[in-house]
């Protein structure tokens, strides 16, 4: 079989030669194929992100999940630092805008899995937040065949 681009008037011949059946499923394809899916930007635009539902979120593409939780992350980092300093905690687990779950260590950091957990207990998007790294400053030493060693003054 050739795979050649069909003529407008060859796409009405077929489209005539359809049963009434056949026609009313192709345009409810035509209608479907037509609708876009929402951006995530404006699905959250109209409503506070912690309000949105776990099973709503679910819905989402992978790479909305993923600038979702970036943008969050950007935009409620600070409040959350305070939070997670104060707490001395490594990691903090916010769902609803509520703080549900933090450690001292990051050896209990969440799996996917108990991320997966939270959401569903809450009923709410879970949104992990860390400290900002902290980005010493230190001269290096050459020791060497392209070796170097930090040195603190």
């Amino acid at each position: 079989m050739i795979n050649s681009p069909a003529s407008f008037e060859t796409i009405l011949e077929s489209v005539n030669t359809l049963s009434p059946v056949e026609l009313a499923i192709l345009q409810e394809r035509i209608a479907h194929s037509r609708q876009k899916p929402m951006p995530v930007a404006k699905k959250t635009a109209e409503r506070n992100v912690f309000d949105i539902a776990y099973d709503d979120y679910l819905k989402f593409s992978d790479a909305e999940r993923e600038a979702l939780q970036w943008r969050v992350y950007q935009q409620h980092q600070a409040r959350y630092e305070k939070e997670l300093k104060s707490r001395r905690a490594q990691w903090m687990v916010v769902c609803g805008g509520k703080i549900i779950a933090f450690s001292k260590a990051l050896d209990d950091f969440p799996s996917r899995k108990k991320l997966e957990e939270l959401g569903k207990a809450h009923k709410a998007i879970p949104f992990v937040f860390v400290p900002k790294p902290l980005i010493e400053e230190s001269t290096w030493s050459n020791l060497g065949e392209e070796d170097f060693y930090p040195t603190l003054r």
